[in-house]
């Protein structure tokens, strides 16, 4: 299955407090496909969600977590699962 994260920009990510990076983890030890996106990587076109990502394998360590990146396109058609994250910062003011 293809899972794509719609992550914050890789220069934010902490691995070892990010969630969506140990979802990751557990969808490629499970065999998983895993993809990452940001928000100015998603589009519509004709009425159907276009996105520009990454294609990768996570690593579990502090520094180069994601090894074997390699640029694809994707849309709605292509993706299985689509988790959504990087948002918090954004409505943490709001409390």
């Amino acid at each position: 299955m293809k899972h794509v994260f719609l992550i914050d920009d890789l220069s934010r990510i902490k691995p070892e407090k990010d969630t969506s990076f140990a979802l990751m983890l557990e969808v490629y030890a499970l065999h998983g496909e895993v993809f990452f996106t940001h928000r100015g990587d998603l589009s519509l076109m004709n009425g159907k969600l276009h996105l520009d990502a990454y294609s990768c394998v996570p690593v579990d360590q502090s520094h180069d977590f994601f090894s074997k990146k390699k640029h694809v396109q994707l849309n709605q058609n292509d993706i299985d699962v689509f988790w959504i994250g990087g948002l918090r910062r954004e409505y943490k003011s709001r409390s």
